[in-house]
């Protein structure tokens, strides 16, 4: 006001920041401002249990605080400036450049390409960051890394799949589906392209190499050493990251091999390996059935003993009441969850591994 500047706030979050937006231009001061699409669609309650896909900068802020954000959108937002930083656009084009090179841990990136009016999307091969598109009804498409994001928008079909729902008991949605009709989630390893008026096209660009069909008719020990081989290869594409990495293990064929190929790599690079095991909560009176183990804390200690960078862990869902998560869960699932009662301990062993900064 004293010197005639213009000034212009980025990021705006908060309802305190509207009214003094609002207020300063009323009195003629030379104020823009911008908002995040991320705070006009989020709040607090989207973080759940510390959900790191809302771990933002400024941090997300309460209801009252996100409709006022909206109400900023029509009254004093530059739309020039709005949540763009420095960068950005060099960042996604260098993912979009790479694709089909060594590209390692969790991303999803954009790119557009103006000369052939070409959207360009990625993720890794994993799907450790996934990413949800939906067409829209004037002939675009809608991407977010954030399903609650996605659904927010204008445009996007918020209706259910009643099929997807049904078949749910029988475990049989694929990777790719939600729970509503137009909404997918790019599986993991593939690229898409996708251009104004047309359907977005899916294709893979990871392309590990699978066994040798030939192996199959020679000798036994040689197709068990290719298969041996072949999972070793998957479970080290899964531990490609600059950060400590866990695995749940119960004793069980299946989480035994991964958990020992893991760790045994692992080792030989001086890195630890977080293993979570369910056991029954503490003095609880488990049934005896022939041939059946109550815990499986005791087998898949045999497993634990043979690699000092083990960190075993036992796990119990402690005594919560399903009915308060059942929201939480099938928003981090992105999907109705088939068997809830696990996620009991699925959650206590997230929030240990993210205590250690895990994967």
């Amino acid at each position: 006001r004293q010197t005639g500047a213009r000034i212009h706030i980025a990021r705006l979050s908060s309802a305190e920041g509207v009214a003094m937006v609002r207020e300063a231009k009323s009195r003629g001061i030379a104020v823009t401002c911008d908002i995040g699409i991320h705070h006009a669609h989020l709040s607090e309650m989207d973080i759940g249990y510390f959900d790191p896909n809302c771990n933002l900068t400024p941090p997300l802020r309460s209801q009252r605080d996100r409709e006022d954000g909206d109400h900023l959108a029509f009254v004093v937002i530059d739309p020039a400036d709005q949540d763009r930083l420095p960068g950005d656009e060099d960042f996604v084009m260098g993912i979009a450049r790479l694709i089909g090179k060594h590209l390692h841990g969790d991303y999803a990136g954009l790119s557009w390409d103006p000369a052939t009016a070409t959207l360009r999307a990625v993720v890794d091969h994993a799907c450790g960051q996934r990413l949800f598109y939906a067409a829209t009804a004037d002939g675009g498409l809608c991407l977010a890394t954030h399903l609650p994001l996605l659904l927010a928008t204008p445009g996007v079909d918020r209706r259910l799949d009643g099929l997807a729902l049904g078949i749910v008991p029988l475990a049989l949605i694929e990777p790719r589906d939600t729970p509503f009709r137009a909404v997918e989630l790019m599986p993991g390893g593939c690229t898409l392209q996708f251009r104004p008026g047309g359907r977005p096209q899916v294709s893979q660009w990871w392309q590990p190499a699978g066994p040798d069909p030939a192996a199959s008719g020679r000798a036994s020990a040689d197709f068990v050493e290719q298969l041996r081989a072949q999972f070793e290869r998957a479970v080290a594409e899964h531990l490609d990251a600059d950060m400590p990495m866990a695995t749940m293990l119960s004793g069980g064929l299946d989480s035994t091999l991964v958990a020992g190929f893991a760790a045994r790599r692992l080792q030989a690079e001086g890195r630890p390996l977080h293993a979570y095991t369910a056991v029954p909560h503490p003095g609880l009176s488990a049934p005896e059935r022939p041939g059946w183990d109550a815990s499986d804390w005791q087998p898949a200690s045999l497993l634990a003993a043979l690699y000092p960078n083990i960190r075993h862990v036992a796990v119990h869902a402690g005594t919560p009441c399903l009915i308060d998560h059942f929201r939480h869960w099938h928003q981090t699932s992105a999907s109705p969850v088939r068997n809830s009662a696990n996620c009991q301990w699925i959650d206590a062993m997230a929030a240990d591994a993210q205590r250690h900064g895990c994967r």
